[in-house]
């Protein structure tokens, strides 16, 4: 089987590395990026191999398009990369204001987009799944769900835990809502539904609503 891959942003230090480590202690492949592209480098080498470390400047589309472009598969991006403003807000300089903004805003569409036509180019994507995770606090607590695999990060005050295991699905009823969720609804998750008005989102639900009720 082949070793399933996850990109973490901001993967030099603090939570992006710890992420890291996490995510190769479980046996997935590591594809560290980070604006200090020695450092994600060392640290890739640090944990063995299958891990690689990539400069990439995650505001930047054209390098983020070649990085991404250049990993051989990939199934879990973790967006991590991300700054906070620690001064006052009357000090702050519109220069400054921009950049917070690109990083922690403009970055998050860039790499996931790049991460989801990388995810689609594996001709059994729609069996194995795929999962973007966005970090974006000193506490965070999330799941990814990479087909029927549940994949659980929680960062809090205590440390970084990963855990993966393998999750019943709800079934829906509806085969094609099904595929779009990774084989089913996974029991105590949230899934936002999105639409043009009239399109038929409260159809939907209340026909697998019906359907998982049985």
């Amino acid at each position: 089987m082949t070793r399933a891959v996850v990109i973490v942003t901001g993967a030099a230090n603090g939570i992006g590395w710890a992420t890291a480590q996490q995510f190769a202690a479980s046996g997935w492949a590591v594809a560290l990026f980070d604006l200090n592209g020695i450092l994600a480098a060392e640290r890739a080498q640090s944990l063995g191999p299958q891990h690689s470390g990539w400069a990439c400047d995650v505001t930047d589309a054209a390098a983020v398009n070649k990085m991404v472009a250049a990993i051989p598969s990939l199934d879990i991006l973790v967006n991590n990369a991300g700054m906070n403003l620690p001064e006052p807000f009357v000090n702050i300089t519109e220069e400054r204001l921009d950049r917070v903004v690109a990083l922690n805003m403009r970055s998050q569409f860039l790499v996931a987009q790049a991460a989801v036509k990388k995810m689609l180019e594996a001709p059994d994507r729609k069996q194995r799944g795929g999962a973007i995770v966005s970090a974006r606090s000193e506490r965070v607590a999330g799941e990814a769900s990479a087909g029927r695999l549940l994949v659980t990060l929680t960062v809090n005050d205590t440390g970084i835990g990963l855990s993966a295991e393998q999750q019943a699905r709800l079934s829906t009823g509806i085969s094609e809502f099904d595929r779009v969720l990774g084989g089913g609804v996974v029991p105590g998750s949230l899934t936002l539904i999105g639409g043009e008005p009239g399109i038929g989102k409260s159809t939907l639900l209340l026909q697998a609503a019906a359907a998982m009720a049985r």
